[in-house]
């Protein structure tokens, strides 16, 4: 099995310095990547096991640290495109009830009618410092939703699991 996170994980062992994300000039090697991820994940471990949050995010290190970090936590990740309205955005969090919404400070406006629903900035998340140990992931959980709207226009919850979630080296 090959999933997201054994990805990771063997990508620190064997390349801990290398380079794994470039973004506006910013550099990751594996080990940072890993160790951003596990901080980010720490802070989720107050969310049952199974809970989905979701996310918004252009395309970042922070979005890839937020995805990874929930997968970590043992939580399912809800990803919300940030070129999404702003009704198919609150159709999609109404349909997958999150426990929590992260979201980058520049697509926050977009939150705005979503006032029952705990939201967090991605800083809120990761700066806070809780070391925990982060759960056993079983690869047939749900890793995350994807949202289609298919023919219908409203917008359905398709669940992807670890397992189907893998990388082939």
């Amino acid at each position: 099995m090959n999933a997201i996170l054994d990805f990771l994980e063997n990508s620190v062992i064997r390349y801990p310095k290398k380079i794994a994300i470039i973004d506006s000039g910013r550099k990751y090697s594996f080990s940072e990547l890993s160790d951003s991820v596990d901080r980010f994940a720490a802070n989720l471990l107050s969310y049952p096991q199974n809970s989905v949050i979701s996310i918004i995010f252009e395309n970042s290190i922070e979005f890839v640290i937020s995805y990874l970090g929930i997968l970590k936590a043992g939580c399912i990740a809800h990803l919300i495109s940030p070129t999404t309205t702003e009704s198919n955005i609150v159709e999609q969090i109404r349909s997958a009830q999150p426990k929590l919404i992260v979201y980058s400070r520049s697509l926050g406006e977009k939150l705005n009618n979503l006032t029952s629903f705990q939201k967090a900035e991605f800083r809120e998340v990761f700066e806070n410092n809780r070391p925990a140990k982060s759960p056993n992931i079983d690869t047939v959980n749900t890793a995350y939703l994807i949202y289609t709207s298919g023919t219908t226009s409203t917008p359905k919850g398709v669940p992807v699991s670890h397992a189907n979630s893998v990388f082939t080296t």
